[in-house]
């Protein structure tokens, strides 16, 4: 296994020796167990920008969403726009929402959502693909961005959720199998999104809390069909669903 540094605009792979065989995998935001452990032993213990570095890239956009991994592809998502303002990393302020001076209102400017397939031995880019290209509907605290949900695979699909902005679902070579609407929801002082989805089976769950309508909903991972929804007393909150089997 290995390890992966995001600072907004790239990705760092960091690994001893050779890439790991295709047996490696990070299949969500708590890892394939949903424990959050590595079951690999051979990881670097320190690193540096000419150390235990194998390679660097460029991405579009900005995302909080952690890279996920199937054998010798890695898949992250990102939000761009053509008059980008990165977050500040360490700032805590509860009104700094990207809409504080226009009533929690959202950015008047286009986006594009995107999900990228990059190979893990070198970081080229295998296919990216826009999700989603509009304005957005919600407003986000200054240092969120649209794309702070980590995406799932299960080894033949790669679902990533943009919170507000929909679920979508695509193969491993790129191709749009379906995608969902699940509307948009105002969050507590116009924070924004940030539940990843999770796999249970051949279900796909999303949680989404909100200031309106809080609910936890259930797809079919192979069609996109709904397959249950339940209401949630709880308001804005920003965890991720566990599983426990």
């Amino acid at each position: 296994m290995f390890q992966f540094g995001s600072a907004l605009l790239t990705v760092t792979l960091l690994m001893p020796t050779a890439f790991p065989t295709r047996g490696a995998i990070w299949t969500g935001w708590r890892g394939p167990d949903s424990n959050g452990l590595a079951l690999e032993k051979r990881l670097p213990a320190e690193w540096g920008t000419d150390k235990n570095i194998v390679w660097k890239v460029a991405l579009p956009g900005t995302g909080w969403s952690q890279p996920i991994v199937w054998g010798e592809k890695v898949f992250v998502t990102a939000a761009e726009t053509d008059k980008q303002v990165k977050p500040r990393g360490g700032e805590f302020d509860p009104g700094l929402s990207a809409g504080s001076f226009s009533g929690g209102k959202p950015v008047d400017v286009i986006y594009r959502w995107k999900v990228l397939c990059l190979d893990g031995a070198t970081g080229k880019v295998l296919w990216e693909r826009t999700a989603h290209e509009g304005k957005p509907r919600t407003s986000i605290h200054r240092n969120n961005t649209y794309a702070s949900e980590t995406p799932v695979t299960d080894g033949e699909r790669v679902i990533a959720y943009f919170g507000n902005t929909g679920l979508y679902c695509y193969d491993l070579s790129g191709e749009l199998l379906w995608g969902k609407d699940l509307g948009a929801y105002p969050t507590w002082l116009g924070w924004g999104t940030g539940s990843s989805p999770v796999l249970c089976g051949d279900r796909v769950l999303v949680q989404c809390d909100n200031e309106k309508e809080s609910f936890l909903v259930a797809f079919n991972k192979k069609s996109g069909d709904e397959l249950w929804r339940v209401k949630r007393d709880e308001k804005s909150n920003w965890c991720t669903p566990y599983v426990w089997k």
